[in-house]
């Protein structure tokens, strides 16, 4: 027998042993993915991280766990875990300068500090000048849908215009779906009428993709022809490409409108991308952020042309795709400040839930109810009626944290922080924002382990007053 046979049956039969672990529920079957910087990917189990993110690594085929060096890992994703429910009173959304959110009960604010007791790393606190917002948590925000996890419940669809070449399909792998040739996926995912839609896209070479929005037909459409396509429903297209966003509604019989061309400059600049869609049916509005990034928000002065709930991803033939960590949750249909173009505040303000404004010193939470100092006299609003507590700017001092992670947790928030330890124990970091805090490992969703240079200096930015 010669050495390829050799090697043939030895790998055959790690395979059958990979896929018996596997199968019978081993503790070793790999549920978690290693991406590195190249591009590689790698399934297994994260056992540990150090402080200086080496990275240990345990394969059901390697009999001794693996270590890697973590600045040649982009990023660790983890088995899609259920965000669970807490129960909890007063839970808020903390919205912080640097662009970190956390979500937990609201206990406490007083002139210096803020304390939330959250589900995964217990009482926090956090300096009251580090904050930006406090976003109680209503009905609203509920997540709907997060993957994908596999091809189940996707339907792949047939791209036919001339330009695109010859068609080809999406494929799943590890947490993403790739396409190399013109290809589409689409799904019901039961977009509610007021949405937030995020997702990651990378690309190889040339952007040019599409994304149908409320549409109810699983099939792409051919615009250029699209009178004698089969009967559809009306649904949004958002066009990008490197260079620009286009917003049109599509209608069978109706002729195409664009809604509006922006330059995206991210898009020529770099090769990924976090997207954020901000749906609001009753104002018949779409809004688009790229890498949190308000791009333009588009209303369709003839009412809302979807009349579906699903989505449906189109790549157009230029180059590669992947899509990944797609988040769909209910939203409470407020742009944020950002996008607002007012002026900076002078004062804390409180935006209530009838549309109302109060401006002053916000002194104190307690039992339920913020405390303000307006024109000399307390007024309290109790928490039920508030939409969202903002805070003027100021010179947060904070320490420089050298050789951040950013970690994404399942409920949707994420922090930059600085690691001290991962293990399955807990999850030891660091921030100027909260302290020392360990986290449960069953918090988080991805880690991503490399930072570009201009994100790291953008988390260690003090915003001005």
């Amino acid at each position: 027998m010669n050495l390829k046979w050799i090697q043939l049956c030895v790998a055959l039969l790690s395979f059958s042993l990979f896929r018996l672990f596997a199968e019978t529920g081993s503790t070793n079957a790999p549920k978690h993915a290693l991406r590195f910087r190249n591009g590689d990917t790698l399934l297994g189990n994260l056992e540990s991280i150090d402080a200086r993110k080496k990275v240990t690594w345990r394969r059901a085929d390697v009999a001794d766990p693996i270590e890697f060096i973590g600045t040649n890992i982009s990023e660790i994703k983890f088995s899609h875990a259920k965000n669970p429910a807490s129960g909890a009173t007063n839970l808020c959304h903390l919205h912080f300068h640097n662009g970190d959110s956390l979500t937990g009960s609201l206990t406490l604010i007083d002139s210096e500090k803020i304390i939330l007791e959250t589900v995964f790393a217990g009482k926090m606190i956090f300096p009251r000048a580090g904050v930006r917002a406090i976003e109680p948590v209503t009905t609203g925000g509920e997540l709907i849908f997060a993957g994908p996890t596999g091809m189940d419940g996707w339907t792949q669809g047939k791209v036919t215009a001339a330009t695109v070449g010859e068609p080809g399909e999406w494929k799943y792998t590890n947490g993403a779906f790739y396409a190399t040739r013109a290809a589409s996926i689409a799904r019901d995912v039961k977009l509610p009428d007021v949405a937030r839609i995020q997702f990651d896209l990378g690309w190889k070479d040339m952007l040019q993709a599409a994304i149908a929005l409320y549409t109810s037909h699983l099939q792409p459409i051919n615009l250029g022809s699209k009178e004698t396509e089969p009967d559809f429903g009306g649904f949004y297209s958002l066009q990008i490409n490197s260079f620009v966003a286009t917003l049109m509604p599509v209608k069978k019989t109706a002729p195409l409108i664009y809604l509006g061309q922006v330059p995206v400059p991210t898009f020529s600049q770099k090769n990924r991308a976090h997207l954020e869609i901000l749906v609001n049916k009753p104002r018949a509005s779409v809004a688009l952020l790229v890498d949190g990034v308000f791009v333009r928000e588009w209303v369709d002065p003839d009412g809302f042309a979807g009349t579906g709930t699903a989505m449906r991803f189109v790549h157009q033939g230029q180059g590669a795709v992947k899509l990944s960590n797609l988040r769909i949750a209910e939203w409470n249909g407020k742009l944020e400040q950002t996008l607002t173009n007012e002026p900076a505040l002078k004062e804390d303000s409180a935006r209530l839930l009838n549309g109302d404004r109060v401006f002053g010193l916000l002194d104190t939470f307690r039992d339920g109810k913020f405390v303000f100092s307006v024109s000399n006299r307390k007024l309290d609003i109790p928490l039920a009626r508030v939409s969202e507590i903002e805070f003027p700017a100021t010179k947060f001092v904070d320490e420089k944290v050298v050789a951040p992670i950013r970690v994404f947790l399942i409920n949707g928030d994420s922090v930059t922080c600085r690691l001290e330890q991962w293990n399955q124990q807990g999850v030891k970091c660091f921030s100027p924002h909260f302290g020392n805090a360990t986290f449960l490992p069953t918090a988080f969703e991805r880690v991503e382990l490399y930072l570009p240079v201009d994100s790291v200096s953008a988390m260690n930015r003090s915003p001005s007053p």
